[in-house]
């Protein structure tokens, strides 16, 4: 077992009350989201078991607001990276500006390849501009 996964005997029945509200607090956003499916999301990212289920959904709302999209776009999104339910909705939405800035790009573009690639909310825009110069230094290479 990784540190990053629990056991049925860490589903204590705090927990599993804190996940039954979870989903209850989400249900409005993605009614969609069966409780089973987010226990085995909880069950590999068990730090979501150890935050209040009203710090959580409030990240869910701060942050589709912020960000220009649906409630039940951004828990599409957290399904894929957990860590979006408790990173700060104010340092997501600064990198995808920040991302934005340095590619000079529209934020709103790159929202929507966020959305399609989970990772970038959460991508240093450093480390994106890094990988970018990286890639023409590549491409210039290969081109005859």
């Amino acid at each position: 077992m990784t540190t990053a996964e629990i056991d049925d005997s860490q589903l204590t029945p705090q927990y599993l009350d804190r996940l039954v509200e979870l989903h209850a607090r989400l249900h409005t956003a993605a009614p969609w989201l069966s409780l089973q499916h987010l226990t085995s999301v909880a069950e590999r990212h068990p730090r979501i078991l150890r935050m209040l289920p009203s710090t959580l959904a409030g990240n869910v709302e701060s942050a589709s607001k912020s960000l220009g999209v649906s409630p039940d776009t951004f828990v599409r999104c957290a399904l894929k990276l957990p860590s979006l339910f408790y990173q700060s909705p104010i340092s997501i939405d600064e990198r995808l500006s920040k991302i934005a800035e340095a590619l000079s790009v529209d934020r709103a573009e790159v929202i929507k390849a966020a959305q399609r690639s989970p990772g970038l909310f959460v991508a240093a825009p450093i480390t994106i501009a890094f990988r970018l110069t990286e890639l023409q230094d590549v491409l210039s290479m290969t081109r005859p």
